[in-house]
């Protein structure tokens, strides 16, 4: 969501896939609006996936100039989020559609849910990079073998070059020594090309994009001046904008 909207701001007229069923960038950009509701019946990538929608016809604008955004398109129930995998199942088939509508939008951001599950997985196909979030924070170091051997897989099985565009650290705290330490074996691990200088901060007031009645584009409005965190998402549009879309 943070990242959509930077770019937004800088004129990249931007989609946002959101193909968690959780729906949490879709809530958040939605609440207020009367039309928002969990089970709601419009189009999603659901829809898209099972030959019923195109992306472009069911992108829907949002409070933010230039950004627009695509949800699941099912309610979040067992169920519907079984349905919602196994129509990611088949190889290449989310690339296609995306691929359909590329041509509509400068940037197409999808947000995954957490794990290495099938719709993680068709994701990465659909993608060209991928930005792999890391909490600075021990555990989370013990995940990224496991994503770092799927993007291999993916590699070999689908002829598709996906590129990483960059680890980035999040939830960064400069008064933890443990959250600097997680940091410094980041660096130490991985090339410095395959981490971003970027670094996301621990910030409370991003916590409210996801919580109270205020809409959004208001919140942003109020904390812009005050928020590491907001400032700290700009930067990294900055240097993903110099690193592959001034190419």
């Amino acid at each position: 969501l943070n990242l959509g909207v930077a770019f937004s701001s800088r004129q990249y007229r931007t989609l946002i896939i959101d193909a968690d069923p959780q729906g949490g960038v879709v809530f958040s950009l939605d609440r207020g609006r009367q039309h928002y509701n969990a089970g709601d019946q419009h189009k999603g990538l659901y829809h898209a996936l099972c030959g019923e929608a195109e992306i472009n016809d069911i992108a829907r604008p949002t409070e933010f100039d230039n950004l627009f955004i695509v949800d699941c398109g099912i309610a979040n129930s067992v169920i519907d989020v079984q349905a919602f995998e196994e129509a990611t199942r088949a190889s290449g088939l989310l690339r296609e559609i995306i691929q359909n509508s590329i041509q509509y939008f400068d940037l197409i951001l999808i947000d995954c849910p957490p794990g290495v599950g099938l719709i993680t997985n068709g994701a990465l196909i659909a993608s060209d990079y991928v930005i792999i979030p890391l909490q600075s924070e021990p555990l989370s170091l013990r995940t990224l073998p496991q994503l770092l051997r799927q993007l291999i897989d993916i590699k070999k099985t689908s002829n598709h070059a996906i590129e990483i565009a960059g680890i980035l650290i999040t939830m960064f705290d400069t008064l933890n020594p443990v959250s600097k330490t997680v940091t410094e074996q980041v660096h130490t691990y991985f090339n410095d090309d395959l981490v971003f200088q970027s670094l996301i901060p621990r910030d409370p007031q991003l916590h409210r994009l996801y919580s109270g009645s205020m809409s959004v584009s208001e919140l942003i409005r109020e904390i812009e001046s005050t928020s590491i965190g907001l400032q700290a998402y700009d930067e990294l549009a900055e240097e993903i904008e110099e690193k592959f879309l001034r190419k």
